[in-house]
């Protein structure tokens, strides 16, 4: 059989088209990264660094990338000589070093926790100007500073492990971390400046500290279906039983979004929908106080499971997300706060009305089904909003009778809220 010409023109222009579409996307990203820190230990031989990200470019450093990490990222730069350094005849000092960069990703906006991890590590090059007619002298701190010489310090790094909403970069190629800044060490009486250079850096002077800037720049490759989605799902619930002791909560997804709370980043993911259902069961841990403005507090545990049932199918369960579940009650127990229902029983609330932290910390510890694929990323974030409705005792003062409601559950007539699951997650 004979294709005909224009046939098989069109399908080696389809093929070439095929080919440069798969080739566009398996393109690496290039990065370029810039952070500033300080040294949490700086001694001959060794030394860790606090690096936050998020800033520059510094004008050492010519890479016009775009960034890979944010202002929430924060990292630590761990070094260590390998071998013995050399020295030039102009006192530039080469020492072969190994280090270790761990950056770790903040969600400020849920209690700071950490929602992924990268673990990069390799060989470098400290260089140290050691001359003394290059150093800054401060005879009032007692103190000579010396530079590190940009392009070294420097460090090729592999990327050993990636976490959270960081799972999702694969690295193409080595990276590479560029340090440029200074180290400070005391100036020793008896001791020339050039002489008393060389004692720090022999480790005969205990040096003082250092601070610099970094650039992080490299290339890598997004898995695409592992890149991080941010979420805000909505709620009401209802206790069934709630008390001193904890209490049982029958939760309705679906609801809101709620006046009262912000999502912390922009939405980019939703997993639960209208045939979610969800159980809350905690247990108080410790004792409750109450301080001067008269604010409940105390700790809880519990569990949490996140039912999604079938749509065609109610009785039929799809997926499952369950979780341990750490947080704080908070409740306004001043009686100038509280409210009356229209049956006269007293109604103080607690959560968002009270503080503006989560009330608790969700950890993933199973999930099923349709939900098999999902991976948390840190903590997910839990705010409520909510009320309690206690007896009204004619014979206490409404104060006193909200204080005796928390040793005598049958006043506690149950308990309602609102609430917000928010986070971030990925699918694998």
């Amino acid at each position: 059989m004979k294709l005909r010409e224009s046939t098989v023109k069109s399908s080696l222009m389809f093929l070439a088209v095929l080919i440069s579409a798969v080739s566009a996307v398996a393109e690496p990203i290039p990065f370029a990264d810039y952070g500033s820190g300080t040294t949490i230990e700086l001694v001959s031989g060794k030394g860790t660094w606090q690096v936050n990200w998020g800033q520059g470019p510094w004008t050492w450093c010519d890479n016009t990338a775009q960034p890979l990490l944010g202002s929430n990222v924060s990292s630590v730069l761990a070094l260590q000589t390998t071998a013995a350094a050399k020295v030039t005849s102009d006192f530039v000092i080469t020492l072969p070093i190994e280090g270790v960069l761990t950056l770790s990703a903040h969600d400020k906006n849920n209690g700071d926790g950490v929602i992924g991890t990268m673990v990069l590590s390799g060989p470098g090059v400290n260089i140290v100007d050691g001359n003394a007619s290059r150093v800054l002298v401060d005879q009032g701190t007692g103190m000579f500073l010396a530079p590190f010489r940009p392009p070294g310090p420097e460090l090729t790094l592999t990327l050993d492990e990636a976490t959270g909403v960081f799972a999702y970069i694969k690295q193409a190629g080595d990276w590479r971390l560029e340090l440029a800044g200074l180290y400070a060490a005391p100036l020793m009486k008896g001791l020339t400046l050039q002489n008393n250079i060389l004692a720090a850096l022999g480790g005969k002077v205990p040096l003082v500290g250092g601070i610099g800037e970094f650039a992080l720049s490299g290339q890598y490759e997004p898995v695409e279906s592992m890149k991080p989605q941010s979420f805000c799902e909505y709620g009401t619930a209802v206790a069934t039983r709630f008390g001193a002791a904890g209490g049982l909560w029958n939760q309705t997804w679906t609801g809101g979004p709620w006046p009262w709370h912000t999502c912390p980043a922009a939405v980019n993911g939703r997993f639960l929908g209208q045939d979610v259902s969800g159980e809350l069961e905690t247990t108080t841990a410790g004792a409750p106080s109450i301080d001067e403005d008269m604010v409940l507090r105390f700790g809880f545990g519990g569990r949490i499971t996140l039912t999604d049932y079938n749509d065609t199918t109610p009785d039929k369960i799809d997926g499952q997300i369950k979780g341990d579940v750490t947080g704080t009650f908070v409740a306004d127990a001043n009686a100038a706060q509280a409210t009356f229902d229209s049956n006269g029983n007293i109604v103080c609330a607690f959560g968002v009305a009270v503080h503006d932290a989560p009330d608790a910390l969700v950890t993933v510890t199973e999930a099923t089904g349709a939900y098999a694929d999902i991976h948390q990323a840190g903590d997910w974030a839990w705010y409520v909003n909510g009320t309690m409705t206690i007896a009204r005792m004619p014979t206490l003062s409404v104060q006193d009778n909200i204080l005796a409601a928390l040793q005598r559950p049958e006043l506690l007539l149950g308990a309602q809220e609102e609430f917000v699951l928010t986070g971030w997650y990925y699918r694998k």
